[in-house]
């Protein structure tokens, strides 16, 4: 019981791990200078030190029971606290981190809420420096973050604030864990005591049978002689024991075999199983099948991992995290500074511009411009990418690491934000919109290259999306229909010109030199704003993943003056 209490995630320890997040103590690494920007903590303000009683005094190093008298009632203080004396930064590894050796708790003892360690801790974090770097050297932060923390008050002492009760709470919560685990052993070492006790009695009982047994064995001389001449008396009336035994027995298997069918039974009980599967789906006549939808976010979440293991494995930890971090600064949209504060976040490119149109050669007040996000909630980004499945794509597995990598962006736009839609199309002599149920079974190619049909696809399908990304993956040459298509590639390519926020990425697997030449003209008439990106085979995967990153980067939308 007391185990499944400690799985149990409580509000406050729910609260710990999201206050070590923002406090950067778990998770991935941030730059100590990005500290000063002040992004929001998931601990609300306030709510760590709420509880912090104003009578309590400095800890004593003594022992526990001088610790839990100083900050509980007297009537409590029978009850016991923590289980030795916070002394010193030396520890031992256990489940949760790094443990202090002093931590001893008798099975009398009772673990404090998280909320009296929490105003325990608070109180010597911030009037002993000792304390402090025991807390530092406990959780692992070191100089460089320190030094982080150190430029972000300068710039926000509030943000400094979150950042010291998230390390606190963090604290509490893995010195009261650990306490609770060591609470349980305790519990434990008392069982096997007892269980010792009982061996020994055991132990002692048995002695007193092998006295009885030795007793019994002269006995048992005594009478082997007339057991001997039981035996075979016996041994003939077991025989015919046995043999009535067995033609009962075989009667009654025969009576179940007509009773029972094994095959219905083993059909059923593989129903059953399936049935539990996520899988499988029940169809309305009750029949099975399987679930393509979520068999192919499984299968793009399995090749999403592949991929950004093969970048972490090349470039570091972090590319997830860093996708995640980008896309939380997307700007929405520029508008007027509302107040002196937004200074340093005018884009004076666009003030520029905006106090031309009010007759100013260069950047007035009021007409300074700065850019604005959104709650991450709000701000979605779509994508589309038109693949294609000609003849040639048959050629060094290109289709099959074109499809990979498909369905690895849907997957990756996905758990960037779930209101991120991505849309897909194949394409030959025609293209046709599809789904990751279908593109996981289709195999073939065959056909010419439209790159004209899919190009105007990507662009209709998010020119009203605002901002956007387009990837046109293909291999070589445009080539169907009848007339000059280069002309009509370069005439739907110049249509992106007119739509900036749609990020066109041309990415061209195993092109030859010609065709690096005629999709780079494809690529200058959509504008400065498109990427073309000759890449092999094998580059293709990571190519775009890691693309992804950068396209968001460059997001923004001029929706508002």
């Amino acid at each position: 019981m007391a185990e499944d209490e400690l799985k149990t995630e409580t509000e406050l320890e729910k609260k710990s791990r999201l206050g070590a997040e923002d406090a950067g103590i778990i998770g991935n690494e941030k730059n100590a200078f990005d500290f000063a920007e002040g992004e929001e903590s998931e601990v609300k303000e306030g709510e760590v030190t709420s509880n912090i009683s104003a009578d309590f005094k400095s800890l004593q190093e003594s022992s526990l029971e001088q610790l839990a008298s100083e900050v509980r009632s007297e009537d409590r203080s029978k009850k016991g606290g923590l289980g030795g004396t916070i002394a010193n930064s030396s520890a031992e590894k256990n489940s949760l981190g790094t443990v202090p050796q002093y931590m001893r708790v008798s099975e009398e003892q009772e673990i404090l809420p998280l909320e009296e360690y929490i105003a325990l801790f608070t109180k010597r974090y911030h009037e002993e420096e000792a304390f402090k770097q025991i807390v530092h050297n406990y959780l692992d932060i070191g100089s460089f973050k320190r030094i982080g923390w150190g430029i972000g008050k300068a710039f926000n002492k509030k943000w400094y604030a979150k950042k010291q009760e998230g390390v606190i709470l963090t604290y509490a919560t893995r010195i009261r864990n650990a306490l609770e685990k060591a609470q349980l052993l305790k519990g434990d070492l008392a069982r096997l005591e007892e269980e010792e006790k009982e061996l020994l009695d055991a132990e002692k009982a048995a002695k007193e049978i092998k006295n009885v047994v030795k007793e019994k064995e002269r006995d048992y001389a005594q009478a082997e002689e007339e057991r001997r001449k039981k035996i075979s008396f016996a041994h003939t009336l077991y025989s015919g024991k046995q043999e009535k035994e067995k033609e009962l027995l075989a009667k009654r298997s025969e009576e179940i075999r007509i009773r029972t069918n094994a095959a219905a039974i083993v059909k059923e009980t593989l129903q059953e199983h399936l049935k539990r599967s996520e899988l499988i789906k029940v169809e309305d006549d009750g029949t099975l099948s399987f679930d393509e939808n979520l068999i192919a976010n499984r299968l793009e979440d399995i090749f999403l991992d592949e991929i950004v293991e093969e970048i972490e494995r090349d470039d570091g930890a972090g590319f997830l995290s860093k996708v995640m971090s980008t896309f939380g600064g997307v700007i929405a949209y520029f508008a007027p500074v509302e107040d002196l504060s937004e200074i340093p976040n005018i884009d004076w490119v666009q003030s520029i511009i905006y106090s031309r149109t009010k007759g100013y050669d260069k950047p007035q007040f009021p007409f300074f411009v700065a850019g604005k996000g959104e709650d991450r909630a709000k701000t979605s980004i779509d994508t589309a990418l038109a693949l294609d499945v000609s003849g040639s794509m048959r050629n060094n597995d290109r289709y099959g690491v074109a499809k990979k990598t498909t369905l690895a962006l849907r997957a990756l736009m996905r758990k960037t934000n779930p209101l991120n839609e991505t849309i897909l199309a194949c394409f030959n002599d025609s293209l046709h919109e599809t789904t990751s149920a279908e593109l996981m079974k289709k195999n073939y190619c065959d056909g010419g290259t439209a790159t004209d049909k899919a190009l105007n696809w990507l662009l209709d399908t998010l020119k009203d999306k605002g901002p956007s990304i387009a990837y046109l993956v293909t291999d070589g040459y445009p080539e169907s229909g009848e007339g000059n298509i280069l002309n009509r590639c370069i005439d739907a390519a110049k249509r992106f010109t007119q739509y900036p926020y749609v990020k066109l990425r041309i990415f061209l697997i195993d092109g030859d030199s010609e065709s690096k030449r005629i999709v780079k003209l494809i690529g200058e008439a959509a504008g400065p704003g498109t990427k073309f990106v000759p890449v092999q085979n094998y580059q293709l995967a990571s190519g775009i993943i890691k693309d992804v990153n950068s396209a968001i980067g460059e997001m923004y939308s001029l929706t508002e003056w």
